[in-house]
């Protein structure tokens, strides 16, 4: 009677624990039948299912249930216990392990996307210098006007010579048809007599000299004498050899002179040249002058030249400047 008791109470233990494994089987497909299942849910299943212990205890039974079964069949006939009908679902093993499907592997949680580093922030475009400021052109300087050297005169009575020099400051211009004044005043500083002129052509950094005649009232005395220059035509330098002199003198006498012989260094003869003496004491005063014009000097050749002239004192000096108003052909 023992016997027959702990063989009921296993079996009934066992039922249970296969009533169980029912009750989880249906869990777990209730589980995965849901949509994502949160890695808490997973764990939990993984948990239960993991520890359960029916598996251990079935197969306990199992064995229990084996080694019993002899018992129970050497039992005498006469026995009061009736034999446990061969239909009793507890008494087949039951393969409670491979009926239950197994759990595959919780799908792992995947990381989460890996947060890719912003994307670099490129350094802003190195601003380009400025292009370099070229130099403006070099404006043409304006030109220089002619510059006064020198200038005197000379009145042994009522007729004034007069005569000044000038040079071309422009290295690179050449000038012509500049106007000039000339201003005598007496000691009180009155101006008594005036007188206009153009100065010919000059080249570039060249010289020349200008010398008239005026002729004044009686009792009129010139103490001084200014020179005032106009602007004039600045042109591009061109071939202009200068007309050379050479072999001056003084001839002194009632009516002096300054002589000389110029040197035409161009292809045409020139005509009604005018030339101007001036004519100077040691100490580099104009103490005299004089104009005049030669008839012509010969192509390329020469001719002598005698110039008028007033002076006042022995000049030890004398300079002969030829002008000419355009550029002969060569």
């Amino acid at each position: 009677m023992q016997v027959r008791l702990s063989w009921q109470i296993l079996a009934a233990i066992l039922i249970c624990l296969l009533a169980l494994c029912i009750v989880g089987r249906s869990l777990i497909g209730a589980i995965t039948s849901l949509g994502q299942p949160s890695p808490v849910a997973f764990a939990t299943a993984t948990l239960i299912i993991s520890s359960r212990p029916t598996v251990t205890m079935s197969a306990t039974a199992m064995a229990l249930q084996g080694s019993l079964v002899p018992q129970v069949s050497s039992v005498p006939q006469d026995s009061p216990v009736a034999p446990v009908p061969s239909s009793e679902p507890s008494a087949t093993p039951q393969p409670s392990d491979t009926s239950i499907p197994t759990i595959t592997s919780i799908p792992s949680i995947t990381s989460s996307p890996t947060v890719t580093s912003s994307p670099t922030v490129t350094s802003s475009p190195t601003a380009t210098s400025s292009p370099t400021a070229t130099s403006s052109p070099t404006a043409t300087p304006t030109p220089e006007s002619l510059r006064v050297l020198a200038a005197g005169f000379a009145q042994p009575s009522n007729v004034l010579a007069y005569a000044f020099t000038v040079t071309n400051p422009n290295p690179d211009l050449m000038v012509r048809d500049t106007r000039y004044q000339l201003v005598a005043y007496d000691t009180g500083g009155i101006v008594i007599k005036t007188d206009t002129g153009t100065i010919g052509l000059l080249g570039p950094s060249g010289q020349t000299g200008v010398a008239a005649f005026l002729e004044l009232e009686e009792s009129r005395h010139v103490a001084r004498v200014d020179v005032i220059l106009g602007g004039g035509l600045f042109l591009q330098p061109a071939s202009f050899p200068p007309i050379t002199n050479e072999k001056l003198a003084f001839v002194p006498g009632d009516r002096p002179l300054v002589t000389g012989l110029l040197r035409n260094p161009y292809s045409r003869d020139l005509l009604d040249l005018p030339v101007a003496a001036i004519l100077y004491r040691a100490d580099g005063t104009i103490i005299g002058g004089g104009s005049a014009k030669v008839s012509f000097v010969p192509k390329g050749g020469q001719a002598a030249a005698e110039v008028p002239v007033i002076v006042d004192g022995d000049p030890v000096r004398v300079e002969l400047y030829p002008q000419i108003d355009t550029i002969p052909t060569l």
